[in-house]
């Protein structure tokens, strides 16, 4: 499969899993999507917003935070607090994920892992939480930066 086929296969299967819930993917939120597809599924808002700009030159910030947020919701979408940059992710649905942030290049890896997950729930109810999503941010170096010294 083509990096194109690929990002179509996403897409279509963005567009079903916002269907299932209820809500639409609508033009903006798919040109959203697309565009953090064709970064290699990582950018920051600002990257987005003047990827938008070059197709449609009166964009605002708020309709590409908009359309991240919608797509966090649905589950299409994380961000990475550490590097402020929005990721696309697979179907995730009740794992947790670690996200391995490398301090000097800031490459994010993402790493699923079942026992945190147990874990932390547990964790939570013992406070009281109800967990509405679960994940985590683990900052060093890369295989490749820590071999680089």
């Amino acid at each position: 499969m083509t990096g194109i086929q690929a990002t179509y296969a996403f897409l279509r299967q963005a567009d079903a899993r916002c269907t299932l819930h209820g809500h639409r993917l609508t033009p903006r939120r798919r040109q959203v999507l697309a565009l953090l597809l064709s970064r290699s599924a990582r950018a920051t808002a600002y990257q987005l917003l003047e990827d938008m700009r070059a197709v449609r030159t009166k964009t605002a910030p708020s309709t590409i935070y908009r359309a991240l947020h919608f797509l966090m919701e649905q589950g299409l979408v994380r961000r990475v607090a550490t590097t402020s940059t929005f990721m696309v992710c697979g179907d995730v649905d009740g794992q947790h994920e670690v996200f391995m942030v490398c301090k000097r290049c800031g490459s994010v890896s993402v790493v699923h892992d079942e026992t945190l997950r147990k874990t932390l729930e547990c964790a939570a109810r013992t406070a009281h939480c109800v967990v509405d999503g679960q994940e985590t941010e683990i900052k060093g170096l890369c295989e490749s930066c820590s071999y680089a010294g």
